[in-house]
């Protein structure tokens, strides 16, 4: 969200408009309804002033007071502003009894002469804040059309939108987002806003210096994060400040305020300082009282002798408030948010004050002084020095969210100054308007080729120099039409051919060249719009709307409900881009959720995005007037689309619960494998094209299994793009689809056979209900050797419930063509998004889509466990990590929907997926440009990256908490997954993952209460297993039983919540299905449970006696905790599984059979694992586990996982060994036991040894016969045969 390109009153047109304002008249009002302070009237008066003046028609004034909870109450009435309002601005006023509704646009629509209207308070309506409160105080929410309908009430009052209300810019109230305008605008209060926070945050004079306040460090956390990436110096002050004493240097601080959440993070925000250069500046004395009370005593104290006991530090001292000043003098901006000291205490407000003094001082001098809102603001009216101050805002909340780095909508809403549109036409000619900061400076066409290969050399050359010059080409005349004290406006008419003989096809790619052929000359800011003039003929725009641009955003700062919203008034809700974002939406919320019917929804959106995204292919492969890429084939944003909308119906089909949806989904997969290998092998051709080397095409597709694949042209086949043997930019007409006939007997003939399919999908003309190659034409009466065309979905369906899926399958290198690996020259297309290469948007959203969805579909590919293996055979190509990761990182980089998708998969897979597995490539120190292992410093620029792009999504508080994990620090992770919870996500899901993720790090740390609170409210949050959720919470109540020694009351409570919760966990299970089998935990889960039973029976003793080794540490291997755990941590497990042998608490030990004991030998010899001591875990695996007959650890009720995950578990060990100088062991404390740091230190052949040991154990793991939870420990497997396979090939 930037603050500084938003469209201002002064920007706009009012002549003869009905002026629609939000004002923000929420003032305070007296017994007899007497306004008691204006000042907020007082402010709104220039802006209406302002419409007045400028030819308004009417003006009509919207605002809010007080708090109705949705409905009419005549104690909020705006009515008694009225005489106030017409007193200051000397102007008669109409009041209406209503804001909305026929009356209300009758008085406005027969307005005139600049009247002024005020409406009746907005919130008397549920929908404006979209809830009120019932007669009980419970909070109801709004009813969605109804919303809806008063939104477009308050859009049919108006034909120009102001918005002057800051102060309530952070809600997403619908007066504040919801008025569908064409122009809406920023008034005078709004701006002045923007401009001076657009001056700190995005553009400040250095040296930059924050001041914080306030009471607690964890209320504050996104407050200094976010500043710390922009500031060159922070003042942390106030209450705060004695939490950062006491952590940081121990310092005494008596009963002054400590925020022990807030603590644990204090280390890492003093690491980000430092890493970013900020010099941090703290208190050093203290002005102290005995109690919180204006009347009480004082003191003094320094950080020597610390506060006394039951003392408490209540305002800095005078040496404080001399290394603020020292600060305050050094710094040109100066921003601040919260007092040194309580100030409304006159003993405790002499550091306030002195600072203040310091601050107007520097205002005076010409620096920038920002007063931040809130307590701040306060300060700065009470010693009535607001006019000596650079700008004191007067938003409150809103202030401090911008400042936190959030996204306002009342802002986000604003048009933006820069925009173009694109037009697809035959044009005569095209009409430009642009604003710029300066006035143009005529070209004659004449020299237009001359200018343009100065224009490329001054780029490289001179590129920051040139902007703000105005050096336009591509006109024939101007003119100016207007000006203002910051822009020109020009009116320059555009020829429709270039000089030697090039012509435009098309109006919209000549808008875009001249649009990119601005940007390196005119400043940022430049609003360029497109009006056609005298043209030919006119068609849809070949780009995503601003309807559609506006949706990806909501989407990525998770308020899809805003995104569907928004896709609903689209300009073209029949294109491929609307249809494939309101696929997007649907999609996200079926991953996000499992919802069945929010699953068939997107289902059935994704099936008509496919069907759009394929004609508008076969149309603009047809169509002479469309755009020509340099790099691509013609039609390749749709095909994009068209591949986009296959790869997510695919992974919605795989989720669905039949398991012939499931099989048809691995369909469309190969299906998309073909499309964006395509697209990506026409940018292969182009890089070897612009650098002169002709080398054989690098094609994945070899890889698929049809022999005809290779070498048939792809032309007009499904997913095709037309022929790729034309160089670039001269693509010739494809082929006409002579297939689809054919085509339609395949899929009726599989639809017949197909269960649930639905009818609403027959119709679509693409979908995978046609089972054969993609990349082929279909030939009846023809098949090739090893892949026909014509598959019985039935059989496969019945082959793979028999087999793949519940008996041993393992696919080896035989069974699929060997995958092609990159050559050395290979030619990625990986420049960045500023290069010249990507000048034209279209360029754009293809490379960064299809690097997105390739590199998806190679990593999620390479991750198929052995359990699936068999799947591969219907997908038909390998797998690629390596390349897929290093197509995720270029998709990131670029700021549109396809960056930000990249960068989520790309955090989520470092950690989720690695963080899941042990054994890991090694990271060189050398090669930054390492994507494999867990590249720590590029996961954090990333992050960073994205949370500045998108910074109202807590998808990135979710990954900064996972982060925080990886790297060893629970505490942090679980500190900030606390904090994000005051802020909470629109979206339910998101919030569902968030508490799951708290209650695995609860898990961890060995906090059993919040693990099982967690938990519990999964269960309300999720649908996906409540048997899982039930089943832990049960399991950390077991472990806190254990903890509770008699006669300790809580024992018995925790013996009745476990008992509770576990035997609750079946009753849940089986309700949820993956391709028809139940979910491998609810399997687990059901059959410990059944066990415990039979032996409460058996034993006679009671079911929390009877429960065994410790199941909550069983959670934690499955969901490698260990390796997230600190060594204080991983000690406290091995203390938690010693009570299972201890005779002495657990009497039951003596009967255990050798499977239990099996599961703790490998609990045990994982913690010491990951503790280095290595030795001591073979011995266990070995003699528990390895030795025990295979018939005693499966079968019946016994745990059948443990023999597999021993010998992934030698493994692992041989590979961390690998590493070492010498045969001795490790020491613990030297680590977690987990890959991914230095080089290779044990060169030579004891590396090889080691790593020839681990590939056998390994390879023993992944032939292991089916097992309960063998998908799951199969995602382990399958990276570690792949880390194995780089090893060998580094080697090689």
């Amino acid at each position: 969200m930037s603050l500084s390109n938003k469209l201002a009153i002064t920007d706009v047109d009012l002549k003869d408009k009905r002026v629609l304002i939000r004002v923000d008249f929420n003032v305070p009002l007296d017994s007899d309804k007497n306004v008691t302070n204006p000042q907020r009237i007082v402010g709104a008066l220039p802006t209406i002033k302002y419409a007045i003046d400028h030819g308004a028609k009417s003006v009509i004034l919207m605002s809010h007071l007080g708090r109705p909870d949705g409905k009419p109450n005549p104690k909020y009435s705006l009515q008694p502003v009225v005489p106030k309002l017409e007193e200051l601005l000397g102007k008669k006023i109409i009041f209406t009894d209503d804001c909305v509704g026929p009356e209300v646009e009758k008085t406005v629509n027969g307005a005139s002469g600049g009247q002024v209207i005020l409406l009746e308070n907005l919130r008397f309506h549920a929908e404006e804040e979209g809830s009120s409160k019932d007669s009980e105080g419970k909070k109801v929410k709004a009813d969605k059309a109804d919303v809806e309908k008063f939104r477009k009430g308050l859009t049919a009052l108006g034909d120009i939108y102001i918005n002057d209300a800051f102060g309530t810019a952070h809600r997403a109230h619908s007066s504040m987002v919801g008025c569908a305008l064409p122009q809406k605008a920023s008034g005078f209060l709004m701006k002045k806003e923007l401009d001076y926070f657009a001056q700190a945050l995005e553009n400040p004079q250095r040296p930059f210096l924050a001041i914080l306040g306030g009471a607690k460090v964890s209320d504050k956390i996104q407050l200094i994060d976010n500043l710390l990436t922009k500031v060159n110096s922070l003042i942390i002050c106030g209450g705060m400040a004695y939490t950062f004493k006491k952590t940081l240097e121990n310092v005494k601080i008596g009963a002054s305020l400590f925020d022990e959440a807030g603590s644990k993070t204090v280390g890492e925000l003093m690491e980000k300082a430092k890493k970013n250069n900020v010099k941090i500046v703290l208190p050093v004395d203290y002005v102290t009282a005995d109690k919180f009370d204006k009347d009480a005593k004082t003191g003094y104290a320094t950080d020597e002798e610390g506060i006394p006991d039951g003392w408490m530090g209540l305002d800095t001292g005078e040496k404080s408030v001399q290394l603020y000043k020292d600060a305050i003098d050094e710094a040109k901006t100066i921003l601040w948010n919260g007092p040194p000291g309580v100030f409304e205490f006159d003993a405790f407000a002499k550091g306030t004050k002195a600072t203040l003094d310091a601050a107007v001082e520097a205002a005076q001098k010409g620096k920038i002084v920002i007063i931040g809102g809130g307590d701040t603001a306060t300060v700065a009216a009470k010693y009535e020095v607001e006019d000596q101050l650079s700008h004191v805002s007067t938003g409150g909340g809103a202030s401090l969210e911008l400042l936190e780095g959030k996204d306002l909508p009342g802002v986000s809403a604003l048009s933006t100054l820069r925009s173009l549109h694109f037009i697809q036409l035959r044009p005569k000619s095209i009409q430009f308007t642009i604003s710029s900061p300066s006035p143009p400076l005529s070209v004659p066409p004449s020299r237009l080729h001359q200018q343009q290969q100065q224009q490329q050399q001054k780029k490289k050359k001179k590129k920051k120099k040139n902007r703000g010059k105005a050096h336009f080409n591509c006109f024939e005349k101007s003119s100016l039409v207007s000006s203002s004290s910051q822009l020109f406006s020009h009116r320059c008419v555009v020829s429709p051919s270039l000089p030697g003989g090039t012509s435009w096809s098309s109006a919209g790619q000549a808008a875009a060249g001249f649009c990119w052929s601005l940007r390196g000359f005119v400043e940022v800011s430049s609003d360029v719009t497109a009006l056609v003039v005298g043209t030919e003929e006119v068609v849809e725009a070949d780009m995503p709307s601003d309807a559609e641009n506006v949706a990806a955003n909501h989407i990525m700062n998770d308020d899809l409900q805003a995104a569907d919203d928004g896709l609903a008034h689209g300009p073209d809700p029949n294109s491929s881009f609307h249809k494939l974002g309101k696929g997007m939406v649907a999609f996200l919320r079926a991953t996000l959720g499992f919802e069945p019917e929010i699953m068939r929804e997107a289902s059935d959106r994704l099936a008509d995005a496919e069907t759009t995204a394929s004609a508008d292919r076969r149309k603009a492969q047809l169509d002479s007037n469309v755009y020509r890429s340099a790099i691509y084939p013609l039609g390749s944003e749709f095909a994009l689309c068209h591949a986009q909308s296959q790869l997510m119906s695919a992974v919605v089909a795989v989720l669905n619960e039949s398991l012939t949806e499931g099989i048809r989904g691995f369909y469309k997969l190969r299906k998309a494998f073909v499309t964006l290998n395509t697209i990506l092998d026409a940018e292969n051709k182009y890089m070897r094209s612009i650098s002169g080397e002709s080398l054989p095409s690098y094609r994945s597709v070899d890889s698929l299994r049809s022999t005809r694949s290779a070498a048939q042209p792809v032309n007009g086949a499904p997913g095709g793009l037309g022929d790729q043997s034309a160089p670039p930019g001269k693509h010739e007409e494809p082929l006409l689809d002579t297939v689809r006939q054919n085509e339609a007997k395949a899929a009726a003939a599989a639809n017949a056979k197909a269960e649930d399919r639905d009818s609403t999908r027959d119709e679509d003309d693409d979908a995978d209900d046609d089972f054969y190659d993609a990349d082929e034409f279909y030939d009846e009466k023809q098949k090739t050797e090893e892949y026909t065309g014509h598959i019985e979905i039935d059989g496969v369906v019945k082959d793979l419930a028999k087999s793949s899926m519940e008996s041993n399958i393992t696919i080896n290198d035989q069974d699929l063509p060997p995958a092609k690996t990159l050559p050395p020259n290979h030619q990625i297309l990986d420049h960045d998004p500023d290069s010249d290469v990507f000048s034209n948007p279209i360029d754009v959203f293809i490379h960064s889509g299809a690097n997105l969805c390739f590199g998806l579909l190679l990593v999620m590919i390479s991750m198929i466990p052995p359990a699936f293996g068999k799947l591969l055979l219907i997908i038909g190509f390998h797998g690629d990590r390596d390349r897929g990761l290093r197509l995720l990182w270029q998709a990131s980089k670029f700021h549109n929907i396809n960056g930000a998708m990249a960068g989520l998969t790309l955090l989520g897979f470092y950690h989720a997926v690695v963080g899941f597995a042990d054994i890991l490539p090694d990271l060189s120190a050398t090669d930054s440009s390492n994507v494999q292992g867990y590249p720590k410093q590029r996961c954090e620029a990333l992050l960073q990256d994205m949370r500045t792009r998108h910074p109202k999504s807590q998808l990135w508080i979710l990954e900064e908490a996972r982060m925080q994990a990886m790297n060893r620090r629970l505490s942090t992770a679980l500190s900030i997954l606390e904090s994000s919870s005051k802020n909470k996500s629109p979206l339910k899901q998101v919030e569902a993952l968030n508490m799951f993720e708290k209650g695995l790090n609860a898990m961890y740390i060995h906090d059993y209460a919040l693990c099982a609170e967690s938990f519990i409210e999964c269960v309300k949050l999720n649908n996906w297993s409540h048997a899982l959720y039930y089943y832990i919470a049960g399991a950390a109540h077991v472990e806190a039983y254990r903890h509770c020694a008699p006669p300790d009351p809580d024992r018995e409570m925790h013996a009745e919540k476990a008992t509770e919760y576990l035997r609750l966990a079946p009753k849940y299970a089986g309700k949820k299905k993956f391709m028809a089998r139940q979910l491998p935990f609810d399997v687990f889960v059901t059959r410990k449970v059944k066990k415990w039973e039979y032996r409460c029976d058996q034993w006679d003793l009671r079911f929390i006696d009877v429960v065994g080794v410790s199941p909550l540490e069983e959670m934690v291997l499955f969901w490698n905790g260990y390796r997230r755990m600190d060594d204080a941590q991983l000690r406290t497990s091995l203390d938690n599984l010693a009570w299972s042998d201890n005779p002495n608490p657990n009497s039951i030990w003596k009967r255990e059979e050798s499977d239990e004991r099996a599961v703790l030998a490998v609990l045990r010899a994982t913690t010491l694992r990951h503790l280095g001591r290595w030795d001591e875990a073979v011995e266990i695996l070995r003699k528990d586990v390895l030795a025990v007959d295979k018939a005693q650890l499966k079968g019946g009720l016994r745990d059948d996982w443990t023999a597999p995950v021993a010998h992934y578990e030698m493994g692992a060990v041989c590979w961390m060994r690998r590493r070492e100088r010498d045969s001795g062991t490790k020491k613990e404390g030297g680590g977690n036991g987990t890959s991914g740091g230095g080089g290779r230190v044990g060169e030579g052949k004891m590396e090889e040894e080691w790593v020839k040991e681990c590939e056998g154990w390994i390879e023993k793991a992944a032939k292991w016969e089916s097992y309960e939870l063998d998908a799951r420990v199969g995602l382990k497997v399958a990276t570690a045969q792949d880390t194995l396979k780089k090893w060998r090939e580094g080697v090689s």
